[in-house]
């Protein structure tokens, strides 16, 4: 974990967790996702290298989903996920390590949505802990966790064998729910609090509600734009809305608490 923003010492820091997911959320997804981003970031660097049959079908699609003409978006990012996968395995971790954090440089400073970075500045200058969920390949996400200085985060994740990504997942939080993953990270947090980074032993409890109440981390906040992070959003106190699709406007609509960030007129129509 890394605590870069917050100048309050460790044990002066609240037991709160604010989260975040990434595409859509604090980086627009309009012209592409991150992983998408990088897809073609690294392709284009000789990094991977799909069949030109593959990459003119993706392109294609790409073209439609930055148009938004597909019907389903999950019609070009599925088979750009299942390609980037088969791409990565064999591949040097530390060559896309580097470029990722080239890539992630560029997008955070340049395309993140103003208002959700101020909020992130917002959250850390009180002490929070900032979280991270995407779907994206993790190594994308730790070097966005680095850039943003926040403590904990998780994406797709890989075997990696001598420096090398493996061709199979060690943790696929594509279809793991998004508040899963949260009382995931809240227990992470709980024991690190507790025992220190990489001190917990085997009789560490492993479920929230089993640590002492004064122990526990709770989610205060959490930022999300798509159905699939309500879970995650109705676990918090303070759940926030960022450029809200239709599906999850859907599923707030009339629901009391809720802050909507970037919910500007293009939004509602796209």
């Amino acid at each position: 974990m890394n605590h870069i923003r917050s100048s309050l010492p460790e044990e002066r820091r609240p037991k709160e967790l604010v989260l975040f997911d990434v595409d859509g959320t604090i980086i627009p997804d309009n012209t592409d996702e991150l992983t998408g981003k990088a897809y073609w970031a690294m392709t284009e660097a000789g990094l991977i290298t799909p069949s030109e049959e593959i990459k003119e079908t993706l392109s294609t699609l790409q073209k439609q989903y930055e148009a938004r003409t597909l019907e389903n978006p999950r019609d070009y990012l599925n088979p750009l996920i299942l390609s980037f996968d088969e791409q990565l395995r064999g591949k040097s971790c530390t060559q896309l390590g580097k470029i990722a954090t080239e890539i992630v440089a560029i997008e955070y400073e340049q395309n993140a949505y103003p208002e959700v970075v101020e909020e992130i500045h917002r959250w850390q200058e009180q002490g929070a802990y900032i979280g991270l969920i995407s779907g994206s390949p993790d190594f994308i996400i730790q070097a966005l966790k680095r850039k943003m200085g926040a403590d904990i985060a998780t994406g797709t994740r890989y075997y990696h064998n001598q420096g090398y990504y493996h061709q199979s997942r060690r943790c696929e939080t594509r279809s793991t729910n998004k508040d899963a993953i949260a009382e995931r990270m809240l227990i992470a947090l709980t024991k690190y609090r507790i025992h220190g980074l990489g001190h917990a032993s085997e009789k560490t409890p492993k479920r929230l509600g089993e640590f002492d109440l004064q122990d526990q981390f709770t989610l205060r906040s959490s930022y999300g734009d798509t159905q699939s992070d309500y879970p995650m959003l109705m676990m918090s106190s303070e759940p926030v809305a960022v450029a809200p699709k239709q599906n999850l406007r859907e599923l707030y609509s009339g629901q009391q608490g809720w802050k909507v960030l970037h919910d500007t007129p293009d939004d509602l129509a796209a």
